[in-house]
């Protein structure tokens, strides 16, 4: 088992706040797509308890019954990024892998890849040639849309009744600027299922966009597990014929539960 600890925001810029956060779902999403089998992940749920703590490594190993930790931090020099990420074995605190990865803040995305790589390697995991060909996929994304789509995950897990409003903002502006954006369109549903859920918005009326929302997610990405796992969320409430047939293919990749959702 491995636990992503939080992104260390040390960019000095307490608004970069949401992208450390981003990262770092990001990281968690990317490294339990691999093999739940062979590495199973920690959701982020557990793990932001652990944001901006001292803990000793082998501590969290026993808090969360890990054999593996992975600690990132964020530094920034001007359009750049430097993403530092090392791996810890938990039982002697040793160090399996370290490196540093310089970016412009665009290119940020490929990092998580990288990340990904390396970590099944140092921890030998035996990957598939489908596994390591979605590792070396490129995923082309608006790089405003994801900064967008960073801002509204942020907002969204403040939730008070202004983030929240701002986060449907920013999810919005992800999917104007990327329209393929699928996760985009999952935070855009999630969203929308809140406020109908809270009385934000009318009920029906906020089911409806969230089914429709998630489903042009799941176009966009069939096999997108958090598409899915929205997919099963709004079920029970679905009118919709194009989200009942994707129901089986949800309950199979749901049966996994280290499948990260949003």
């Amino acid at each position: 088992m491995l636990a992503v600890l939080p992104f260390e925001n040390l960019t000095g810029d307490p608004n970069k706040e949401y992208l450390a956060d981003g990262l770092t779902e990001e990281t968690i999403s990317r490294l339990g797509r691999l093999d739940p089998n062979q590495l199973g992940v920690i959701g982020r749920t557990s793990v932001m308890g652990y944001k901006h703590k001292a803990e000793r490594v082998d501590q969290i190993g026993r808090d969360l019954s890990v054999q593996y930790v992975l600690e990132n931090s964020l530094r920034q020099s001007g359009d750049h990024l430097r993403i530092t990420s090392q791996l810890l074995q938990t039982k002697d605190q040793s160090h399996l892998w370290s490196h540093d990865y310089d970016y412009r803040a665009q290119d940020v995305l490929t990092v998580e890849e990288k990340v990904a790589s390396s970590v099944a390697r140092e921890i030998k995991m035996r990957l598939t040639a489908r596994q390591q060909a979605e590792l070396a996929r490129s995923h082309p994304v608006n790089p405003e849309a994801f900064d967008a789509y960073l801002k509204g995950y942020y907002f969204f897990e403040r939730n008070t009744d202004q983030d929240t409003y701002m986060s449907a903002k920013y999810y919005e502006r992800a999917t104007q600027l990327d329209p393929s954006y699928a996760l985009a369109w999952v935070g855009l549903s999630r969203v929308r299922k809140w406020q109908a859920m809270t009385g934000r918005i009318p009920t029906e009326e906020g089911y409806r966009l969230a089914r429709e929302e998630v489903e042009r997610a799941l176009v966009l990405s069939p096999n997108l597990a958090a598409a899915h796992t929205k997919c099963i969320g709004l079920s029970n409430r679905s009118t919709s014929i194009g989200l009942e047939r994707m129901l089986p293919s949800s309950g199979r990749l749901l049966s996994n539960p280290e499948i990260p959702t949003l």
